[in-house]
């Protein structure tokens, strides 16, 4: 019998503009090929550059918060396994998927921990370098790793992120996979369209307006990096491509600062290929950042923080690319736009840690090999996870009277 697999995502999924979005995608065309029924459902917007109807072998189908006509749908489709695509999601349908379809095998792909990203992002705020103590002590931490608990399988993206769980809480490691990005199979020797070092121009930064750390980074290096830059290099140019920018960094976009505002454009390879230095300024964040491997995927240099190569196996390739105050970044980022051999070796140290990614069949078998031992031991799995029991059954009596009361509550507003 085929199986059938639901995906219920927090967003739609975005291939070219989030990283989230090409996450999700790897997933989706993974289980498309071991011939599954796939069905994507979400209660956001759809939004301008949503990829949801791109693959006609998906069926996608809007669905609301809150409502008990989402338990129909569960019963009706009986789904095998269930992929909620960060913790948020399961949170807000976990209770409904365990009382309507409790024999479905429950994973959670966290895109990256949220809890990391919040922590740091406070830290930033007071200035504190990252605390794994205070890190724990966060209620979204505490919320994060309760929904891993509740999942039969957790999906962790970033080589940093499985070390920190592994080191700071007692999750079984059976309950997690480490799935980073797979490899694209690059290889720079084989390709024949790149552009020269001398016919390339400019500086750019790619990164979608929704996402925090994108604006806080750009915002950085638009004030306190890139006037460096420009002075030593007057006639570059900064060029800012991705959708949804806030009003406050398209205020900073102004030609006489020679910082343009380019948007969304639908072929990225182009763009990044017709630049001569991709910045990556976060100053924040988590996960594996889809910038990145854009940048090395499209043999264009980068200059990029700490954060931004976080996560990557093969980031000690990329050493001399990093730096984490303007001064420094600044520097790097003129003297990769400026020395031709400088430029050259930065490509190939790129192509050194794309090496590491992964490859697609080995990548494809670690999945496989995962989720059918759980699915042929379901049972077994689920009792070693006392704790995690616990947790579901907590969850399942709290969350299922919550949204239904909420439900009731919208039903008296009307």
């Amino acid at each position: 019998m085929q199986q059938r697999v639901l995906f219920i995502g927090h967003n739609w999924p975005e291939l070219h503009t989030t990283a989230a979005g090409r996450r999700t995608f790897e997933l989706i065309e993974w289980f498309l090929s071991n011939n599954v029924e796939l069905t994507f459902v979400s209660a956001a917007q759809n939004l301008k550059y949503s990829s949801a109807g791109v693959l006609a072998a998906v069926r996608w189908v809007p669905i609301e918060l809150n409502k008990s006509s989402f338990d129909s749908f569960l019963t009706s489709l009986n789904p095998n396994i269930v992929v909620f695509d960060r913790f948020l999601t399961e949170e807000q349908f976990g209770a409904r998927v365990l009382e309507n379809c409790p024999e479905a095998m429950r994973i959670l792909d966290t895109m990256d921990l949220h809890s990391l990203r919040q922590a740091r992002q406070e830290g930033l705020k007071g200035k504190d370098p990252f605390n794994p103590l205070k890190w724990l002590a966060l209620d979204i931490t505490k919320r994060e790793i309760a929904s891993i608990y509740r999942s039969d399988l957790t999906l962790i993206i970033s080589k940093y992120e499985i070390e920190l769980l592994k080191k700071y809480t007692p999750l079984d490691k059976q309950l997690l996979l480490y799935l980073p990005f797979k490899s694209n199979n690059y290889n720079i020797n084989e390709q024949t369209h790149l552009v020269p070092f001398e016919k390339r121009k400019d500086f750019m930064f790619v990164g979608n307006g929704r996402h925090q750390p994108n604006i806080d980074g750009l915002i950085w290096l638009i004030q306190d990096i890139w006037p460096t830059i420009r002075k030593a290099i007057p006639r570059a140019e900064l060029h800012i491509y991705g959708p949804y920018m806030p009003q406050k960094v398209v205020d900073l976009f102004r030609r006489t600062n020679g910082v343009i505002g380019m948007g969304w454009v639908e072929n990225l390879s182009k763009a990044l290929n017709h630049h001569r230095v991709n910045l990556i300024p976060l100053t924040y964040g988590a996960g594996l950042k889809g910038k990145l491997l854009d940048s090395l995927e499209n043999s264009i240099p980068l200059v990029s923080t700490s954060i931004g190569v976080e996560g990557f196996e093969g980031a000690a390739c990329l050493k001399n690319q990093i730096a984490d105050n303007p001064k420094d970044f600044a520097e790097l980022a003129i003297a990769h736009y400026t020395k031709k051999q400088q430029w050259t070796e930065a490509i190939s140290s790129g192509q050194s840690m794309l090496d590491k990614l992964p490859s697609n069949r080995k990548w494809e078998k670690k999945l496989s090999s995962k989720i059918s031992k759980i699915l042929n031991n379901l049972e077994l799995h689920r009792n070693s996870n006392i704790l995690g029991r616990i947790l579901i059954s907590q969850q399942y009596y709290s969350g299922k009277y919550m949204t239904k009361w909420i439900e009731l509550k919208n039903k008296l507003k009307t």
